[in-house]
């Protein structure tokens, strides 16, 4: 568990996103909460298990979060998994066009995501905000934003229509959706490719936007395991907020990287090719011997 002045450090940061607080408190990262934040993050990658279901059973917190792309959930999952530490969170919308993702989101965190396609939506100002103001969105409350558009189309592993995939402009059109909503915080995710001189027109039109909206937005590539994934996997994050900021910092040192192991180690073993008779989702690939050998 926490100890008493972690927590506080965590409450301490959420009452800084509260509107009865923002005139009163100028730095929204002291060295206090960042501390708080690290020891949360720590905590939480040790143990995801009891803090997810934690997190199931907790209260909603005061900051909402829509989630754009919002795919199977990754994201907005790790928003929920802070509320088994502190009630933080509200997951208030999800936007996706795939069925399938949106099924796995639904099955997963309760919240059954709106079919739309969110570069209509970056077009349709009425229809976003109502699209949001139906979602149950509290007035005065803080709200967050997260937008991992598709990153095929950015991706070195599928990179032969290059700037030409259409995709690419859902990261503007994004952009041109967190003007409109203008939340207190905007979270991006991608592949680090999103940040070479080949898309980055895409990223500079998309930084505009925010600035124009009154922004300021960090760019860089991050090592997700200093935060906790249990994979060296570099990503680009664009973060906008309405005040100066502090990037984040990972709060995992390289000699405690958290391993495959010990994220899955504790379910069933299945041979190569086989599936566990418990969960159809829980099966693995039969390579060849070949393959085998040289993963070894």
């Amino acid at each position: 568990m926490l100890t008493g002045s972690e927590l506080r450090s965590i409450r301490d940061a959420l009452q800084l996103h509260l509107p009865h607080q923002q005139d009163q408190r100028p730095s929204l990262l002291s060295d206090a909460i960042r501390s708080g934040a690290a020891a949360a993050g720590r905590r939480i990658a040790a143990a995801v298990s009891p803090h997810w279901k934690r997190a199931e059973a907790a209260c909603d917190g005061p900051i909402d979060v829509i989630d754009m792309f919002s795919g199977g959930g990754g994201m907005s999952a790790g928003f929920r998994a802070v509320n088994g530490l502190v009630p933080a969170y509200r997951l208030l919308l999800a936007v996706d066009i795939d069925p399938v993702a949106n099924a796995t989101y639904e099955r997963n965190l309760g919240l059954r995501p709106v079919v739309a396609d969110v570069s209509r939506l970056s077009r349709d100002r009425k229809k976003l905000a109502r699209l949001v103001a139906e979602a149950g969105r509290r007035r005065g409350n803080p709200l967050v934003l997260i937008g991992c558009a598709p990153c095929q189309g950015f991706s070195s592993h599928r990179n032969s229509s290059g700037g030409g995939d259409r995709r690419n402009n859902l990261f503007v059109d994004f952009a041109r959706v967190a003007a409109a909503l203008w939340p207190d915080a905007v979270v991006v995710e991608n592949v680090p490719e999103l940040l070479t001189d080949r898309y980055w027109p895409f990223v500079t039109q998309a930084r505009r936007i925010l600035e124009r909206a009154g922004y300021f937005v960090h760019l860089g590539v991050h090592n997700l395991a200093s935060f906790g994934v249990p994979q060296e996997r570099f990503r680009a994050l664009m973060l906008a907020f309405r005040r100066p900021f502090l990037p984040p910092m990972g709060f995992l040192e390289r000699g405690h990287y958290r391993t495959v192991r010990d994220a899955i180690g504790g379910i069933s073993p299945v041979k190569a090719g086989g599936r566990d008779p418990n969960d159809p989702m829980h099966y693995t690939v039969a390579h060849r011997p070949s393959t085998r050998g040289y993963s070894r």
